[in-house]
């Protein structure tokens, strides 16, 4: 059998007698089994060649490296009618996934807190780990191949595993990871697992395979370096600063946030093609009320959100005219904002609430110089404030998913519910005889 681990091929060895070697012989097969050809192991070309003066040739199985790990699948292989036949003329292998079973730890994970109607498909939901009362059994150290690495997430079945990704990782304290729920219901479960040694993380958590193709950036606005943040996505559309912590790496809502004083991060290359709907979704923290106060500015369009517009204290989007949705929200407080901007009007979310009306909007395409916290000129319309896990979808995003994200990352502990560790013991027969 073939392994997803490592990567481990399988074999699968065809035969003919030693009677009649003297030519090359084709030997057709066809395909079939549970496994994706192509995405979970190389595709087969239907056929394989024994040589001259040879009685064996070997088809090869080979997995290939996915986002997340598949749970174990099949692969079957049939001689076809115009082949020789041997016996036997058919074969099943198994392309044998990680056993979740033999990881030491499990916790159950469920989601009382979301008590909405709508059913959030691919939604990405908010995990904070530390060891405190309500981890009950959450230690840092029972981690067998650290400080992460055997990590792991998967959906009800304690098989079928899900991509996350982990923003940020502290065996002293909060530990903030994000996992991919598949359908997101107040009845959802999933579970966490690790305690396992000699394994490695898997590509999801380092190629965007949590932010599903309608999210075009995602920067949880910790630094990665001391000049740049990153972009989570696959787009990889990083940010670098005015210059070495200028703005500043600050404690936020998730982990760590960037505080804007005269400063800008640069997002020139941000482009979302011939797209033209977006939400637009961000944690700010405002300290002043003045005019042009541009917490993101997109040359072309333009596309420009202001936390004090051209009237001072009140917020909004310019597209070229002023959307105004009213006062800018109390200073030196946490606030969730969302826009959807929508082909024909655009509509603003003040923590998961519609503030203002709908207010008439003229759809953009993205281009040109993109700048946080300041006019994309990078000389005037500074931020003062502080600003946390923004997003740009090229999607409307609905009021319950829009609601969920502020619930879980601004209310985590009521909107998750993290069972008991449990201790994963194998089980079995031992046989004692004297």
């Amino acid at each position: 059998d073939a392994h997803f681990p490592g990567l481990i091929p399988g074999v699968v060895n065809v035969h003919r007698k030693g009677t009649v070697t003297a030519k090359p012989l084709d030997v057709y097969y066809s395909v079939a089994g549970t496994a994706i050809p192509g995405l979970e192991y190389e595709e087969l070309p239907g056929f394989v060649t024994i040589p001259v003066d040879e009685t064996t040739a070997t088809i090869t199985i080979q997995p290939l490296l996915t986002s997340v790990m598949p749970p174990t699948k099949t692969v079957q292989l049939e001689l076809i009618s115009s082949a020789i036949r041997g016996s036997p003329s058919t074969i099943e292998m198994h392309i044998i996934a990680e056993n979740l079973a033999l990881w030491k730890k499990c916790m159950e994970i469920g989601f009382s807190g979301y008590n909405k109607e709508e059913t959030l498909t691919n939604f990405p939901v908010l995990l904070v780990f530390e060891e405190r009362v309500n981890r009950p059994g959450f230690n840092y150290s029972d981690f067998l191949s650290p400080p992460y690495d055997d990590l792991r997430f998967s959906s009800d079945d304690k098989i079928t595993q899900l991509a996350f990704e982990v923003e940020s990782w502290d065996p002293e304290g909060k530990s903030f990871v994000w996992v991919k729920i598949l359908e997101l219901t107040q009845d959802t479960k999933i579970y966490a697992f690790w305690g396992q040694e000699d394994v490695e993380t898997p590509p999801c958590t380092t190629d965007g395979s949590v932010w599903n193709e309608n999210y075009l950036a995602v920067w949880h606005m910790d630094d990665a370096t001391d000049t740049t943040i990153k972009d989570s996505t696959k787009h990889g559309f990083n940010g670098r600063k005015k210059a070495e912590n200028s703005p500043l790496e600050i404690d936020a809502v998730i982990g760590k946030g960037q505080e804007f004083d005269s400063t800008y991060i640069d997002l020139t290359g941000l482009t979302a093609g011939n797209t033209r709907i977006y939400t637009i979704s961000m944690w700010v923290n405002g300290s002043d009320k003045g005019t042009n106060m541009k917490i993101l500015d997109i040359q072309f369009g333009p596309i420009n959100v202001a936390w004090g517009s051209m009237t001072a204290g009140q917020i909004g989007i310019y597209d070229g005219s002023r959307c105004n949705f009213g006062t800018t929200p109390e200073l030196d407080k946490w606030h969730h904002i969302a826009f959807q901007c929508d082909l024909n009007e655009i509509t603003m979310y003040l923590n998961s609430v519609q503030y203002g009306s709908s207010l008439a909007y003229d759809p953009k395409l993205m281009g040109g110089t993109s700048v946080f916290g300041a006019q994309y000129t990078k000389t005037q319309h500074y931020f003062p404030g502080m600003l946390d896990e923004f997003r740009i979808s090229t999607t409307i995003r609905s009021p319950d998913w829009i609601w969920a994200c502020y619930e879980n990352q601004g209310s985590n502990d009521s909107f998750v519910d993290y069972g008991e560790v449990v201790s994963q013991i194998l089980q079995g027969t031992i046989y004692i005889f004297w």
